[in-house]
């Protein structure tokens, strides 16, 4: 007598379904603990060459491979473009197809004219003076007042709060 086919075992109907989602949770949780203890942040823009941020991976230059592994992105406008960069269109694209968080810093009010103010997901300013204009643009909920004094990774584990990245998405 002929084997049960696989796709019809109880193997195949119970089994590999409870095994598939016992794999995801534990790389959803190894993706969070790895951002938990070594954040992996890209930089856009003339961001990464400011104080704090020099440690960011440019994705500038060849955004295809580095923006997997990111956590979030955050970008800055460059000054004396009125347009968004070419360099910015694929690191954005590839961002948000892969749901990555896209913040971004604003120096001055003209930032939030650029048209990158309009593809980001959330906005942080070390200026207090322009918060009440960032919260108006971006909305209470997007935007978050960073301490310029503040380490870095203090300043990176606010961003992932902001941005939600360690909460369970259902």
């Amino acid at each position: 007598m002929p084997d049960k086919p696989v796709e019809t075992s109880w193997l195949r109907r119970r089994a590999s379904p409870h095994l598939r989602r016992v794999k995801r949770g534990a790389r959803r949780g190894m993706r969070q603990l790895r951002s938990s203890v070594r954040p992996q942040v890209g930089g856009l823009g003339p961001v990464h060459r400011t104080s704090p941020w020099r440690h960011l991976r440019d994705l500038a230059e060849g955004a295809a491979v580095p923006a997997i592994g990111l956590d979030l992105v955050l970008a800055s406008a460059p000054e004396g473009e009125t347009a968004l960069p070419e360099r910015f269109i694929d690191p954005l694209i590839l961002a948000e197809r892969r749901s990555i968080p896209t913040v971004m810093l604003v120096d001055s009010a003209d930032d939030l004219e650029h048209p990158l103010a309009a593809v980001v997901t959330h906005m942080v300013t070390y200026r207090q003076e322009l918060l009440g204009q960032v919260e108006a643009f971006a909305g209470e909920e997007r935007t978050l007042l960073l301490g310029s004094a503040a380490p870095v990774r203090r300043q990176v584990r606010e961003l992932l709060r902001l941005t939600r990245v360690h909460t369970r998405r259902g």
